[in-house]
């Protein structure tokens, strides 16, 4: 089994047909494995993708069994910050992501009621 590019996606293609004892090989361009897992530089910016939401991190979802048997959450510890994000406008005007998704709701129906 071959994959091209060593994202995450592949890097579990390989790790699970390896698991199923398949003979895999990942190829990769760059000279490290992560796909947008990893950060890089350019014109003198970093542009860092790394995984700082890892969504389904939580042992009650139904997604951690992946992060488990593929070692990304093994010896990791894991943050539950309750905003992930603000975003500010030109207006001054704040879009706050809550990790809560019923806080999001109501803070993203009071910035535009109509939406609702």
């Amino acid at each position: 089994m071959i994959t091209i590019s060593a994202g995450f996606a592949s890097l579990a293609a390989g790790i699970y047909g390896q698991m199923n004892g398949y003979k895999t090989g990942i190829y990769e361009m760059h000279n490290l494995p992560g796909g947008l897992c990893t950060s890089w530089q350019r014109k003198g910016y970093t542009f860092d993708a790394c995984v700082h939401w890892l969504v389904g991190s939580s042992p009650e979802c139904s997604r951690h069994r992946l992060w488990e048997e593929t070692g990304v959450a093994q010896g990791s510890e894991f943050v539950y910050p309750d905003e992930y994000c603000r975003c500010e406008g030109a207006d001054g005007r704040t879009v706050i992501f809550y990790s809560n998704a019923d806080r999001l709701e109501e803070h993203l129906l009071e910035i535009s009621p109509s939406d609702a």
